[in-house]
């Protein structure tokens, strides 16, 4: 009884395996993953029956997903096998395996197909001529475009070789076709880049005439510039326009000046040129305004005294300046508890106390100086930022303990940047920093060499083509299989993985 049961498992066994492999259905192309349609098929099954009646070259295309654990070759090796492609006197059986889920094919050929398609010819075809098409699930282009090497390369119509040669001239003559399109092209815009330069270097006697415009100071040379403009023949339009930019743009200078000086001399060459005094004296109240700025700005006693004296004189109200002066304390305050290092921190220390702040305030803006010294060492960015910051926590005066502390937490934080590092060279700099900051040196070595594991992982190869780039596995199973008249089969082959 139990000997019977072990030969009902084996049998059953056999079965399984044998289902594996589907049986051949006397078709040429048999679609089991229905990736093509039925006019598509038709097509095809027409033009491998017309070219096997013709050759007696058997080519039997099987497009299926599951390939029951077997490699893309030696399933398709197997396959033929099973359903004896080719013929019994010439061996001239070639089996194209799809698998679009699997993202492979593989053509496998019989011996007597061996010596015309060679493995490295096969998987050349599947590399270059289908596999770009399967990459953007273009199933029935890409096998087409297989067959269209195939069949006459099998017929020994001409060889492989011959066709690539044909190929390569054919993409050589585009190819120089382009560059002459492109060197023609090249040649097109140097030459209008050389007139515009010689243009720019040499400009014409109008153009000139109505660039002086834009250097004029006084109405005298105003007019002189009309008078230029007129002799060369510059039209009326044109010159009238560089008159009202001209005027525009001296009011503009109005606006802009920052001095006293500069005020008074802008307004008077505005108003000589005919600007509208309307206009003249709002660009005068933009500038008094700035110059105030000027004065809430200031960051030094100097810098304050200059800026004062200016806004006086520009005409700026008293309550104006107080404003600035209290603008260039709170400033100076907020400086302060920002300052990024101990050469700024004594100069706004200083210009706060002689803008006459209370040494309450200078404190509080020292004591948050000093917390966001600490904060930069927790956080570090830079070995630079990171010395700046812990000499500045010295001179306020913040505890060693704190420091060290904050030494820790930031040695912690280079530790996870060298783990999130996007670049070799991020990794070097954060281990730096770790170190720098007083962190392990086994445990940044440790650190750097995950990271780098990470941004440069070992790439297995498997001796096949992948649609990336890769070897390939030149054939399937060196076995026989009986063609259509039980001929030897398993000559090789070769395909591509995408």
């Amino acid at each position: 009884m139990k000997r019977l049961f072990l030969l009902f498992l084996l049998a059953l066994s056999v079965v399984f395996c044998r289902a594996q492999f589907p049986e051949f259905s006397n078709r040429l192309v048999n679609d089991y993953a229905k990736v093509l349609s039925d006019d598509e098929v038709r097509t095809m099954e027409t033009r491998l029956r017309s070219y096997y009646d013709t050759t007696s070259n058997c080519v039997i295309v099987v497009i299926i997903n599951d390939l029951a654990g077997y490699e893309a070759a030696d399933y398709a090796q197997r396959l033929g096998e099973k359903w004896g492609v080719g013929t019994g006197k010439y061996s001239n059986g070639l089996v194209i395996l799809l698998s679009p889920e699997g993202h492979e094919v593989f053509i496998a050929t019989g011996y007597g197909l061996e010596g015309v398609l060679p493995d490295v010819t096969c998987h050349r075809i599947a590399e270059k001529y289908m596999k770009p098409h399967f990459q953007e699930e273009e199933y029935y282009e890409g096998l087409e475009a297989g067959l269209d090497i195939i069949l006459p390369v099998a017929a020994k119509e001409y060889s492989f070789e011959e066709f690539q040669k044909e190929q390569d001239a054919a993409e050589m003559a585009l190819l120089m076709k382009f560059l002459g399109f492109l060197g023609g092209s090249f040649l097109i815009i140097l030459l209008v880049a050389l007139i515009a330069s010689y243009r720019k270097k040499h400009p014409s006697k109008k153009k000139l005439a109505l660039q002086a415009f834009a250097k004029v100071r006084t109405r005298d040379e105003l007019a002189e510039a009309i008078a230029e403009a007129k002799r060369v023949r510059v039209k009326k339009a044109k010159v009238d326009k560089a008159i009202a930019d001209l005027r525009m743009q001296r009011v503009e200078d109005v606006a802009h000046a920052r001095t006293y000086k500069l005020l008074v001399d802008s307004m008077a060459v505005a108003l000589d040129l005919g600007a509208d005094e309307q206009q003249v004296q709002m660009a005068r109240s933009q500038a008094v305004a700035g110059i105030i700025g000027d004065v809430g700005s200031a960051r030094s006693v100097t810098a304050l005294q200059s800026a004062i004296r200016e806004a006086e004189l520009a005409g700026a109200k008293e309550h104006e300046i107080v404003n600035g002066r209290e603008k260039a304390l709170f400033g100076t305050l907020s400086d302060l508890s920002k300052a990024v290092n101990v050469k700024a921190l004594r100069s706004l220390e200083d210009a706060a106390t002689s803008f006459g702040a209370q040494s309450v305030d200078v404190q509080r803006a020292k004591e948050l100086a000093g917390r966001n010294a600490l904060s930069r060492i927790s956080s570090p960015k830079s070995m630079g930022d990171v010395t700046d910051a812990i000499e500045l926590a010295e001179a306020l005066g913040i505890p060693s303990v704190s420091i060290a502390s904050a030494k820790d937490a930031g040695s912690r934080h280079a530790l996870e940047k060298i783990a999130r590092a996007d670049s070799s060279d991020e990794v070097r700099k954060a281990a730096e920093l770790a170190l720098f900051l007083g962190a392990a040196a086994l445990a940044v070595a440790a650190a750097r060499k995950l990271a780098m594991a990470r941004l440069n992982p070992t790439v297995s190869r498997a001796g096949r083509s992948s649609w990336g780039g890769g070897s390939f596995s030149g054939g399937g199973s060196s076995g026989t299989f009986g063609g259509f008249g039980g001929g030897h089969f398993g000559g090789g082959g070769g395909g591509a993985k995408w």
